[in-house]
């Protein structure tokens, strides 16, 4: 029973990542080691997003935003953003990681299985900069 769980586990990332790979720019899957790495710039990037997003705080939200993504998402829009996004999908609760990308433009994209009091089938894609600042520059939700 384990191994096919594993087996539709891996079969279901596989559909996932290939299905994300023919929107996107060419990239390379990382290797544990890179993806720990990622994470200890990704996660608290993360939680700092989450909980402005949580919140309302858009200070927090955008704490790690790069001067683009400023803006494309200034605070006016956020609060508009945020209202449209809670009445779809709920306050958030948790994630989980479903992969990491190496884009041939030197950003990274985390995705994630996002779950909301709504609706816990929400894939979140994050891009973030491939400098050391490692901002993020592009951000989605998709139920």
């Amino acid at each position: 029973m384990k191994k096919i769980l594993v087996l539709l586990l891996a079969v279901g990332l596989f559909s996932l990542l290939t299905a994300y790979k023919r929107q996107s720019p060419s990239g390379t899957m990382l290797s544990i080691a890179d993806q720990k790495a990622i994470l200890t710039f990704s996660e608290p990037e993360m939680d700092n997003l989450l909980v402005g997003m949580k919140t309302g705080d858009y200070t927090v939200f955008s704490k790690d935003f790069s001067k683009a993504m400023l803006q494309s998402m200034p605070q006016s829009k956020f609060e508009q953003w945020k209202k449209e996004q809670d009445a779809r999908l709920g306050w958030y609760l948790r994630r989980e990681v479903e992969g990491m990308v190496k884009r041939s433009d030197g950003t990274y994209t985390v995705i994630y299985q996002a779950y909301f009091s709504f609706n816990d089938d929400v894939l979140m894609r994050v891009v973030f900069s491939g400098d050391p600042s490692h901002q993020i520059s592009r951000l989605w939700l998709d139920k």
